[in-house]
C-alpha cells in the first residue's frame, strides 16, 4: 500500500495520512514520505502518539490538524 501509484494518476495531488504511532504502517508511511515527495506528491503525514488502528479525529487537536490542511489547499485562482 505504500508503493506510488503510477505517477500520471498522483502527480501534483495533495494526500493526508494520519496515522496512529502504535498502527504497524506507521513506520511504512514514515519512510514513504521522502519518495513520494520526490516524484511530485505533496504527502503529509501526521503520527498521533500513542494510538492505533482506529478513528483518529476523535480529539481536537487532530480535527484542528485537518482544518488546517483543508484550509491550506483552498485558494482563489
Amino acid at each position: 500500500p505504500f508503493e506510488l501509484p503510477p505517477r500520471a494518476a498522483v502527480e501534483g495531488t495533495a494526500v493526508l495520512s494520519i496515522v496512529g504511532s502504535l498502527e504497524r504502517g506507521a513506520p511504512d508511511w514514515t519512510a514513504a514520505v521522502a519518495g513520494w515527495r520526490a516524484r511530485g506528491v505533496p504527502l503529509t503525514l501526521k503520527i498521533v502518539p500513542g494510538r492505533a488502528h482506529e478513528w483518529l479525529f476523535s480529539e481536537r487537536a487532530e480535527q484542528d490538524f485537518l482544518e488546517t490542511w483543508l484550509d491550506a489547499l483552498s485558494y482563489e485562482p
